[in-house]
């Protein structure tokens, strides 16, 4: 795993060996790929008909993802260990359209990811000033 830095000395990201690129920007390129979208709300057609932000149409859920709406920012989620008062390492993310994330598996994926990372630093001796990295979610 290696660390790419982000933004300044603030956000960073963690790059998996089997991905090309870091986590937020193989993010960002899935969130605004109309493909991908179709794909992914299609295998979760009960979460955008029945669901936990409302109802929708795969087609309106890829409209409301693509255009700025409210609807973009509940389902993004961008998740992060806190290292530091400001200094942030992305591990992941997901949309999520249910409450939890033990609901889905392609959230619980996304746990698994944050807990992993987190025993990366551990496993360093790397941790914040009170000894513990706190996991979040930053968007």
């Amino acid at each position: 795993m290696n660390i790419i830095p982000i933004f300044d000395q603030n956000l960073f990201a963690f790059k998996y060996p089997d991905e090309e690129q870091d986590e937020f920007h193989r993010l960002f390129s899935l969130w605004n790929d109309p493909e991908y979208l179709e794909e992914f709300f299609e295998a979760n057609i009960e979460d955008i008909t029945n669901g936990f932000y409302g109802t929708f149409t795969v087609e309106g859920a890829i409209i409301l993802r693509l255009n700025a709406s409210k609807a973009r920012q509940d389902w993004l989620r961008l998740y992060a260990l806190r290292i530091d008062k400001q200094i942030y390492i992305i591990t992941g993310g997901a949309i999520k359209l249910t409450r939890t994330m033990q609901e889905r598996d392609h959230t619980k994926k996304e746990l698994a990811k944050i807990r992993m990372c987190r025993e990366y630093f551990i496993n360093k001796g790397i941790s914040d000033i009170d000894g513990v990295i706190e996991e979040m979610e930053i968007l």
